[in-house]
């Protein structure tokens, strides 16, 4: 259940980084009762410098929202290393990585993204969760 809540906050941050509303940079500089900063002018000056004002406000946003997902992803991984570890089972499942590694080259395609980059973030992801998992692994079979 908190998973998905979480996702659902994550779309819900995602689509407010495509709905945003342009910000009206030179008359919130004057409502502050300063000159505007040489980029505020720049950006209302310039249509283009706007849109990119504009598209790396939705990067900043998407940034939380992956942040946000990672870590409740890491979250997940973390319980079912306890789980694992209550239980002696081994936190690598190599089955189970060989299932993600192909479904994330999938997912990668479909979303038109390069999928070797997919699958080196991917990976790095799952390495971190499987250290964590070790060190979860480790403290049960060697309390403190």
């Amino acid at each position: 259940m908190e998973a998905m809540s979480s996702v659902i906050a994550a779309k819900d941050m995602l689509r407010q980084a495509k709905e945003h509303p342009r910000a009206d940079a030179a008359r919130r500089a004057g409502s502050l009762g300063r000159a505007p900063h040489w980029s505020m002018t720049m950006v209302t000056d310039n249509p283009n410098l706007e849109q990119l004002a504009d598209c790396r406000e939705s990067i900043d946003n998407l940034d939380s929202a992956l942040i946000a997902i990672l870590a409740e992803r890491f979250r997940l991984t973390d319980k079912i290393g306890k789980m694992k570890a209550t239980a002696g089972v081994k936190p690598t499942d190599s089955k189970r990585e060989t299932g993600q590694l192909e479904r994330f080259h999938e997912c990668a395609e479909a979303h038109k993204l390069d999928v070797d980059v997919a699958v080196d973030i991917m990976t790095l992801v799952i390495q971190h969760a499987k250290k964590r998992q070790d060190a979860l692994q480790d403290a049960a079979i060697n309390p403190p």
